[in-house]
């Protein structure tokens, strides 16, 4: 059986999209591998599944799938990628919409706002609750702000744990000179502090309006931008009370636009203006974390769906 198939990218963070809403595809962790395989497959750093919806308050379901077979909970820049194909199939307008995932559902927008290439996705609230996140701090100690303690190896350094549907932990360069991203990959990837895995966040450097950024995904490893991570560090900084409401989140694949409130009162020290011409997302203030940035379509194709015909 032939599988058609879409590749996507969400500022470098590619995609192969399986509509199953027309075909039947079941995922099986080998066939992924291979898949993904950018020398002897088609390539990608996730999957997106797309299945007809099982809620009557969502448009569709969909499954994430890594790059290594396994799957994850929630993708920012495969969020913006399913919106932006549903928008160039013409299936939804720029309306407010939802799609719904194994962490819950998301609210999607197509051309916020009537910029043209971008994609707005509702993250929801970050979770800080180290059993939600989830996080065991048996070995870790408590600092201030949903900060955390860690060691492993030479590292021994704080951080932030911040679930966006799937764990995070979030790093700042400036807390420990010459640390870099494989380091944190290498002595965290099976670190018992983080019992699902994680995702791990470096921020180079920033301001009050804009983050630097480096990513690496659980299951896939170094990403040119990852959406949900990106998020991620926007919270962790804002709950710290160090940015604006509203930034611009820079990582080597492009810009997000990153929008929360955050958890603390406005003060002084917020230079953020509350302007509707500021506000992106103005009209949508529940607390919730909005990210807005492109997605492309690539191109389409086939694939032989070797496992069925076997069967």
């Amino acid at each position: 059986m032939d599988i058609m198939f879409h590749k996507m990218h969400g500022l470098g963070n590619n995609f192969i999209l399986i509509d199953n809403r027309q075909q039947s595809f079941k995922p099986r962790t080998e066939q992924l591998q291979q898949l993904a395989n950018r020398h002897t497959g088609i390539g990608c750093d996730q999957f997106l599944i797309l299945e007809a919806a099982s809620l009557p308050s969502a448009y569709l379901d969909f499954r994430i799938y890594n790059a290594d077979g396994t799957e994850a909970e929630q993708c920012g820049n495969g969020m913006r990628c399913i919106t932006h194909y549903l928008g160039m199939n013409g299936e939804i307008s720029n309306e407010e919409f939802s799609i719904h995932g194994i962490a819950g559902p998301v609210s999607c927008r197509w051309q916020p706002k009537g910029v043209a290439g971008q994609v707005a996705i509702n993250m929801g609230r970050p979770i800080f609750e180290p059993t939600e996140i989830p996080l065991d701090t048996r070995q870790l100690k408590s600092l201030a702000n949903s900060r955390w303690q860690l060691q492993a190896g030479d590292i021994n350094l704080p951080f932030t744990g911040v679930s966006m549907g799937n764990p995070h932990a979030v790093f700042i360069a400036e807390d420990q000179a010459a640390i870099s991203l494989e380091a944190l990959a290498n002595s965290l990837s099976n670190h018992p502090a983080f019992p699902a895995g994680v995702n791990i966040s470096l921020i180079e450097n920033y301001s009050a309006s804009k983050i630097t950024l480096s990513v690496f995904e659980r299951g896939s490893g170094p990403t040119r931008a990852c959406g949900s991570g990106a998020c991620a560090a926007m919270a962790a900084l804002r709950r710290a009370g160090k940015i604006n409401h509203r930034v611009t989140v820079c990582q080597p694949g492009g810009d997000l636009v990153i929008e929360w409130c955050g958890l603390r009162e406005k003060s002084d020290s917020d230079t953020s203006q509350n302007s509707e011409n500021e506000r992106l997302l103005s009209e949508t203030d529940n607390n919730e974390l909005w990210m807005t940035g492109p997605a492309s379509y690539i191109y389409k194709g086939e694939f032989r769906d070797e496992y069925k015909s076997k069967n």
